[in-house]
Parts: structure tokens; sequence; C-alpha cells
């Protein structure tokens, strides 16, 4: 092959790899890959297809965000939470992170409401679990971690859900409160844990800043609560968890 019939070859060996690449772009960017809300970078660089951002619709509160999968809707104010996809994404930070490190989304805490107390964290680990494929097998397997757990359970007419409580964690003079939720829908389990961080108020000295109240957290505990009772399926009905 002559130098001429070489060049030509390594033409069109670019425009091939040039061609592939911005079809591989092009594809990625349709596979529902969503873009977190008020996240740290403002964009993700996970490809995480289970939900994807979209406009509140119907009494959603101003300033709220909903993110859904085609089947369920979870709409959150984004005045207080923020929407993560990998930890990195996280702008608060914490000893006890708002949801382990291994989640596929995160809603986290970002309101000002407890600055200056020993409040920590809070947020919901939101997951899909295609492994718990019976309603039997979502309502009952216990978390990651435990043996032995029965949860609480409730069916309605076309959807069921389990809590299992209390979770807890505890680091260094830290603590947490949580619980695991899951909702059967149609063949699909989602699972959605809870988590609220505060910090040993013992350990600061006196005077330098305010008790995180037992009312301070069955307040953010409520807005937690609410959240996750907010969940639409697509009938329009609102889902509720046993508490």
């Amino acid at each position: 092959m002559g130098k001429f019939g070489i060049a030509v070859f390594f033409v069109i060996v670019v425009v091939i790899l040039t061609a592939g690449f911005l079809w591989f772009v092009n594809s990625g960017n349709q596979n529902g890959t969503i873009t977190p809300a008020n996240s740290a970078s403002g964009t993700s660089s996970n490809t995480v297809p289970m939900l994807v951002l979209s406009t509140p619709t119907g009494t959603a509160p101003a300033g709220s965000q909903s993110i859904s999968d085609g089947t369920i809707t979870l709409t959150y104010p984004t005045t207080d939470f923020g929407l993560a996809t990998s930890s990195q994404q996280i702008t608060t930070r914490s000893y006890i992170p708002p949801c382990d490190a291994d989640f596929s989304y995160c809603l986290y805490y970002t309101g000002t409401a407890y600055q200056g107390t020993n409040f920590d964290s809070a947020g919901i680990r939101v997951e899909k679990r295609t492994d718990l494929t019976t309603q039997a097998a979502c309502l009952t397997t216990p978390p990651t971690g435990f043996a032995n757990f029965t949860p609480t359970s409730t069916t309605a007419d076309d959807y069921a859900v389990s809590e299992f409580t209390p979770l807890g964690a505890a680091a260094a003079g830290h603590f947490a409160k949580g619980a695991l939720y899951r909702l059967e829908y149609n063949g699909a389990c989602y699972e959605f844990e809870t988590r609220i961080g505060q910090s040993q108020f013992a350990n600061y000295p006196s005077g330098t800043i305010q008790r995180f109240t037992d009312t301070d957290e069955e307040n953010l505990q409520a807005e937690i609560v609410g959240i996750l009772n907010g969940i639409a399926l697509p009938s329009g009905e609102t889902v509720i968890f046993p508490q």
C-alpha cells in the first residue's frame, strides 16, 4: 500500500471512530439519566435510569420538584432538600452521612432551621429493589445487616407497604435514627430509608451551641414522612406508609 493509500485508510478510520463516539454520546443522553437538583456539580456522572426529573403538577406547592420512573412520582421541597446520585454531589458535610454511600438516589436535608445546634444530617435513600420480585419478599425481607426483623405492613387495594423500625447507627460521639420503608406496586419493589443524625450535645462546651430538641427532631421527621406519604401512583392515589 502506497503512502496515499495509507493516508486514506487512516482518514476512514478516524471518520468511523468519530461517528461511533457521537452516536454513543447522543444515545447516552436519551437513556433517562437525571441531572440532580441542588447538586454540588450540577451534573451526574452516573447513569441512573430509575427516576427522571419532572415538573410538579396538581396541588404541589411552589418550590417543589418531582422525580418519577414513569410509575411512582415523588415530590420534595427544593427549599429544604437536594437530590444526589453520588456522595460527591451532597453539598452538606456531616460525620454520619444522610444516606449510605451505595445509594442510587439521596434526598438530603439542606435547610437552615437547625443551624447552630447539634443536628448533623438527614436524608431519604431511594432504591428500586429489582432483587425482591414478589410482594412477600418486598415487604418482609430484612434490611441489609439484619437477620430477623419483623416489619409493620399494610395492604391497600392496589399497593402494599411495610416499615422496619427503628434503625440506628452510632460512631465517635455521633448517632442517627431512622426507618426503612418498602412499597410494592404492580410487581415492582421500592425502598426508602430515612435517617436523622446528631452529634452528642454533651460533647460541646457549654453555651457554644443550642440543643437539637425532641421537638426539632419530630418536626423534621414529620417533613420527611410527608415526602414519603406524598408519593403518587399512576392513578393519582398517594401512598400512606405505616407509622
